[in-house]
């Protein structure tokens, strides 16, 4: 029986790259969650960033809220931690300016628990933004993740 499942999950992942690779937000999303699950293929954080983030510029409200947890390091099932605050807030606001209510608890948590912090957040995003102006703005290509798993030392 586990056998079969995991048949499934493996012909689900194959549709669902193909789908992914014509840039269908939904398909998009759901190909990174399977990556992220490790359901049909090894779990691979950095790769289901990328493709939810894909689908998240594509304006896929789930995949907004996803790669925002994805970057504030909320959920990382044995895989890799790729920390980047701004950008974490920055898609866990747009799936909030879609009503996803999820995002919009999430960030009202936030706002209420760093309450006194805000300066200093504000300038840890500017000096985070400056970091980023320097290196790569867009998310890691398929080399990449295979270089950046070499040099990241840190498991979950």
């Amino acid at each position: 029986m586990i056998y079969d499942d995991e048949r499934n999950w493996t012909q689900a992942l194959f549709y669902l790259e193909q789908a992914a690779k014509q840039g269908l937000p939904q398909a998009l999303y759901r190909f990174g969650l399977l990556q992220l699950e490790g359901r049909g293929t090894p779990a691979n954080c950095l790769q289901a960033l990328y493709n939810m983030q894909q689908a998240a510029d594509k304006g896929h409200k789930e995949g907004q809220f996803r790669t925002g947890l994805l970057y504030g390091c909320e959920y990382m099932n044995g895989g890799y931690c790729y920390w980047n605050l701004s950008r974490s807030l920055h898609y866990l606001r747009q799936a909030s300016n879609q009503n996803h209510r999820k995002a919009q608890a999430f960030l009202a948590s936030l706002d209420q628990r760093f309450q006194g912090m805000k300066p200093y957040l504000d300038e840890f995003q500017r000096y985070e933004a400056t970091i980023q102006t320097q290196s790569t703005q867009s998310p890691p290509s398929s080399t990449q993740i295979e270089d950046l798993e070499e040099e990241q030392s840190v498991y979950f």
